[in-house]
This record gives structure tokens, sequence and C-alpha cells, in this order.
């Protein structure tokens, strides 16, 4: 029979129904090794993984850096860049063993872009990456990589758990509004940064328009806020396209984002960020000083069973 979650001394019961769900049922130290994925500190390594690897994507394509003298810089951002590479295959391996080696763990899609994440590294290892088509593939997977940083933002406790046990935020001032804002962020951050990087790779061989990855940075910004200062233009056909691309994904993403902050914004509007003005004198009758033990937010109503800023279950009195 399958063991009982709650006997094994773990944190999170899913862990290890997780593991479970092989065929072959769980393997040795699976559950350990996903609690120790779980720790704040190995996410926030992934996170700074990522915005490092994003920011080593544009300082490759400065044109300063082929010229002699730079060797040495070059040498290093490449070795920097495989050792990137290397954290997020371990990441993934470990992963992946957590589950059990389930086969179909790897087919959702950001297990994908994981895979994706080092796939760099195996085709330099292979020795298949002197192509110019090789090349392009290369550069346009790294640019998937900033899709990871959707994983920590996927839910509530998630997110909770990064900002107080990884950056040290009080509980109470990590709010599902806060959560959604960085959604925000994170999806202009996304769309300008993948929609940047195509330009780049559409129009720097042809257009000495787009020198570097930041030019083309500007031109993305200007373009994606509608500014158009018109002293950059594409003139490939590749590049107009991704132009277009660009915009229709930020009518379509940005718009969508703002909407659920709104939502949860008008959601929260029965307290303040203290919790402490109702939204009705009922509400005022009804309230208790009970405190959340999670978030330690209070006060609330006398019967509400689950915490009004993290959800949680509220102990019954």
């Amino acid at each position: 029979a399958p063991p009982d979650p709650s006997r094994l001394g773990v944190r999170n019961p899913n862990f290890v129904s997780r593991a479970l769900r092989a065929p072959w049922g769980p393997l040795p130290y699976a559950v350990a090794t996903e609690e120790v994925l779980a720790e704040p500190v190995v996410e926030l390594m992934v996170v700074v993984c990522v915005l490092l690897s994003s920011l080593l994507v544009a300082l490759e394509t400065l044109p300063i850096l082929a010229q002699p003298g730079w060797e040495d810089m070059r040498i290093l951002l490449a070795a920097l860049e495989n050792g990137i590479c290397m954290v997020f295959m371990i990441e993934f391996a470990c992963r992946w063993y957590s589950r059990s080696l389930r086969p179909t763990y790897i087919l959702k899609p950001l297990v994908i872009i994981d895979i994706l994440a080092f796939t760099p590294l195996l085709l330099r290892l292979m020795g298949i990456t002197e192509s110019d088509t090789m090349a392009a593939v290369i550069a346009g997977v790294r640019l998937l990589r900033v899709f990871r940083l959707q994983r920590f933002l996927q839910d509530y406790d998630g997110f909770l758990t990064l900002a107080t046990q990884g950056l040290g935020i009080d509980p109470k001032y990590v709010t599902p509004v806060q959560l959604e804002v960085t959604r925000v962020l994170l999806s202009v951050f996304t769309l300008l940064y993948t929609a940047t990087g195509a330009i780049y790779a559409a129009e720097h061989e042809l257009n000495p328009q787009f020198p570097d990855f930041f030019t083309a940075l500007y031109f993305g910004l200007t373009t994606l806020t509608t500014v158009g200062f018109g002293d950059i233009t594409p003139i490939t056909v590749q590049g107009r396209l991704v132009v277009a691309a660009s915009i229709l994904a930020g009518v379509a993403v940005i718009p969508y984002q703002l909407s659920r902050l709104a939502e949860v914004f008008m959601a929260s509007t029965s307290f303040d960020r203290r919790g402490l003005t109702f939204s009705s004198i009922q509400d005022v009758q009804d309230s208790s000083d009970r405190q959340c033990p999670n978030c330690k937010a209070s006060p609330h109503r006398k019967d509400a069973a689950f915490c009004w800023r993290c959800g949680e279950v509220m102990p019954v009195e």
C-alpha cells in the first residue's frame, strides 16, 4: 500500500504524491530531493542564473568584444554561459529524479523550457554549433530561458514562500495584489526581452541600425509603447514580422494581466493594507482579532473560514 504522507516526516505531502505517480513508485530519496529543490535558496539561485543568462545574451552582442584585446572577456562570458547551463542541467536532473523519472513529467510546457535552457551546452559538447543555422537556434533557445521565471509566480503560496523565506520580507507585507503586480511586470519584461532578441537576430546581419542587443532593446521599447520615433526601422521581412507579432502579443497579454490585477485589487478593497478597514458596519461588528497562522494578517470576521489575505484555513475558535 502507498505510504501515508503524514507519517513520512515531510513538510509538503504533495511531494510524496508526485513521487508516487510513477508506475514503479518513488525512487530512493526522491521526496527529500524535491524538498531541497523547494528551498527558497535554491529557487533564488535559479532566478539569479536566469537573469544573469539574460544579461549575457545582451553583452555578447556588443561589437567591441570582437575587437583584439577582448579575448579574456569573451572567454569569461563563455565560461559563465557554460556554468549557467550546467546549473540548469543539474537542477533539471534533480527535479526529474524527484518525480521518480516519470516520463510524462518532461512533456509539461515549463519542463520543456527547462530542458531547452541547457540545450546550448549539449550542442556545444557535440560540436554542432559552428553553422550559422545552429548559432541562430542556440540564440533563440537562450532567449526562451526567461520563461523559467514564470514557475515562481504560478500560485500565491510559492510567491509567499519565496518572498518571506528567500528575501526575508515580513509575511504581512506580502499580498495577492503584489503577486499580480509582479506577474504584470514579468509579462512585460518577458515580452520585451524575447521581442528584442528576435528583432536583433532578424536584423543585425543586414541592417547596420541594429549593431547590438541594446539598440534592439531601444527599438523594441519604443515600438511596444507605440512611441515609435522612427529613427530605427526594420528592413527585412523577418524583422517586420517580428515587430507585428510583438505588437499583437502586447495587445493581448498586457491588458489581460492588467485585468487580473484589477480583479485582485477590487477583491481586496474590503480591507486596507493592514486589514483594519472593513467594507461595512456589519463587518466591523462581526470582526475579531483572529490572526492568520500563515501570514499573520488580522483582524478577521468571527465566522471567517479562510484568511482574507493568503487564503489559509483559519483555526476554529
